[in-house]
This record gives C-alpha cells, sequence and structure tokens, in this order.
C-alpha cells in the first residue's frame, strides 16, 4: 500500500510539472502549403486562446529553417512585418476574438524545391506555456514535362516524426524508380543511404531533434525529427 500511494505521489509531481499549453495553433501544428512558383505567396498559422483569458500574448523565436537557394521569405507576425525572418519577436497583445498569427511571404523565383522552417511560439511572461510550429512550403516550379518522377509522387509521414519514417511513392510503370537517395541533417551529414520501395520504412530512432532532407535524383523533402 505504501509503495502504490508513493508511486501515485511520483506519477503526480511528474503530471504538475508538464508543461502547460494554454493555447493552440490553427489549422494546425504543421502548415503544409504548395506555393505558385513566381508569385509572393501568403502562408499564415493563427493561435487561439485555450482559457479564454482577457488577451493572448505570444513571442516567437526561430528555431531552425532550410530554405532553398534563390528563394525570398520575409515574415510578418499581428504588430510587425520584417524584410526577413529575425531570430526572435513578441507579438502585440492579441484581446477579445483576434486570432495572434505568423505569416511568411514566400517568393520561390521560379525555383523548385521545399523549405521547411520551425518556429517556438510561447506565452510571454511564461516559457514553459509554448507551442512548437512548422512550415512545411514547397513548388514544383518550372520543370521539363519529361521528367518521369516529380516531387508530388512522394508522400512521407509522420511529419515531425519521432520513431519510423514511412516514405510512399507513386512507382512508373516501364521505368526504373530505385533511385539512389540521401538523407542529410541540416549541417550535412549524410544520415542515411539506399533505395526506396514503393512503401519504405526508416528507422530514426537514435537520431537528433532537426530538421532533415531527404533527396533523390527526382525530389526533394524536408521533415522534421522531434526526439
Amino acid at each position: 500500500m505504501q509503495k502504490l500511494i508513493f508511486t501515485l505521489f511520483v506519477l503526480a509531481g511528474v503530471a504538475i510539472q508538464l508543461p502547460a499549453q494554454t493555447f493552440f495553433p490553427l489549422p494546425g501544428v504543421v502548415l503544409e502549403q504548395e506555393v505558385l512558383p513566381n508569385l509572393a505567396n501568403e502562408c499564415y498559422i493563427h493561435f487561439e486562446d485555450d482559457v479564454n483569458t482577457d488577451s493572448l500574448h505570444l513571442k516567437w523565436r526561430l528555431a531552425d529553417a532550410i530554405i532553398p537557394s534563390g528563394w525570398d521569405i520575409s515574415l510578418c507576425d499581428y504588430g510587425t512585418c520584417y524584410s526577413d525572418i529575425p531570430p526572435g519577436k513578441t507579438m502585440l497583445p492579441a484581446y477579445d476574438t483576434i486570432q495572434p498569427y505568423l505569416k511568411l511571404v514566400v517568393l520561390p523565383n521560379a525555383v523548385a524545391g521545399s523549405a521547411w522552417i520551425w518556429f517556438r511560439v510561447s506565452r510571454v511572461g511564461d516559457d514553459t506555456d509554448f507551442q512548437d510550429v512548422y512550415f512545411e512550403v514547397h513548388t514544383p516550379g518550372f520543370v521539363s514535362s519529361s521528367t518521369p518522377f516529380l516531387e508530388q509522387g512522394i508522400k512521407i509521414w509522420p511529419n515531425p516524426v519521432s520513431d519510423i519514417l514511412y516514405v510512399q511513392q507513386n512507382l512508373v510503370t516501364g521505368l526504373n524508380n530505385t533511385y539512389p537517395t540521401t538523407i542529410c541533417a541540416s549541417t550535412g551529414q549524410i544520415m542515411w543511404t539506399g533505395k526506396l520501395n514503393e512503401l519504405s520504412e526508416i528507422n530514426i530512432k537514435n537520431w537528433s531533434s532537426g530538421i532533415y532532407i531527404l533527396k533523390s535524383t527526382f525530389f526533394t523533402k524536408t521533415f522534421i525529427v522531434n526526439n
């Protein structure tokens, strides 16, 4: 009996120390959006108060980012627009039904590729009350119609991932679809090499948290490891 009481006490203590997230992102933690290759595209993540306080006052910091060479990306938050993406800022307080937001303005300049940008958003005055949000924006750019295998033929999940990464490709009849593939960390370190099947499973349990790039002959995908 004493052992049971002690165990419940320890579990209660662990629960008390867990971060309390009192706001949530809309439409979700990950915004995946295809953008037009030659226009300035706007990509939004809004934030909703979950405890009905009088105001939602948030700050953010840039955790990590991978942006293709040739792309121009700038950021607006609730209060200010910037010419680039600063390392971190504080938004204006939002009252009543106003939803604070992060907005990326993405201009790919007709360069095919994918960008991953990771922000940590927290309440002002309480760093334990936070949400990690991710923008995954991509464009096929301008590619030849003779290219046999385009990026939209690849699907990866879950994203973010902490255990097994699943990679599914749409095989093209009559073609060699087993192109050499690599996964690199944002530092450039090669983490995995091989050839993909129609459905492949890649174990990433021991990888460090961060942004990774899966690249093959005809496609590039980015994903987040959250370990």
